[in-house]
């Protein structure tokens, strides 16, 4: 890596990593020496649904977020990525594979990036880099239901209070966000929505 991504990536600012989990020392040094770093300006689409799943990608500084585009062209947000996580999973399939979602920064950021034999050569070699990915895949998974179920069995309000009362309070006021897009503000004012989740949150 040239001086500059290296600096991006000192260890002393390492995230904590959920894809390395588990790894030597060694192992995790020699994956991220393996990485491209790239900045990329907030509001910018990294990958696209539906394109080729050519690279994966984690999250290193920053804020980004999932989202889904529907065939009338409604913006659906979905999760959000704190630094630490990993996204563009379906590059690990050997066989081509598609991205499901579309990804987009919401802070200016930093994400280091594998491309896709680069990635599957090291869970070949590496087994408990794939443990984890599968662990980050039914992590997300178990937060789409967790989410389905709140805004399908209560009402919007208290749907989401019970949703957000098992987020990480650092991924509070970003969910929020999502809100707005989901729900109908005037039958239930997000200001309400708002205070109810801090409350139950902090």
């Amino acid at each position: 890596m040239r001086a500059l991504e290296s600096r991006a990536i000192a260890v002393n600012a390492r995230p904590s990593i959920d894809l390395l989990r588990g790894l030597k020392r060694e192992e995790i040094e020699l994956i991220l020496a393996a990485a491209r770093a790239r900045r990329v300006p907030a509001k910018s689409v990294m990958t696209y649904q539906g394109e080729p799943a050519d690279s994966l990608l984690l999250l290193w500084k920053g804020r980004a977020r999932y989202f889904f585009e529907t065939p009338n062209g409604k913006k659906l947000i979905l999760i959000w990525i704190t630094p630490g996580h990993s996204f563009g999973g379906a590059a690990l399939v050997p066989r081509g594979s598609n991205y499901l979602l579309s990804t987009e920064t919401v802070r200016d950021s930093v994400v280091l990036v594998w491309d896709g034999p680069t990635i599957r050569g090291f869970a070949r070699r590496f087994p408990q880099l794939m443990e984890n990915a599968i662990t980050s895949a039914v992590d997300y998974l178990s937060w789409y239901i967790a989410a389905h179920a709140a805004l399908c069995s209560q009402t919007a309000g208290r749907g989401w209070l019970v949703f957000f009362s098992d987020v990480h309070p650092a991924w509070v006021k970003e969910c929020q966000a999502a809100l707005n897009s989901i729900l109908p503000t005037r039958s239930w004012p997000m200001q309400r929505i708002s205070l109810r989740i801090q409350r139950a949150v902090f």
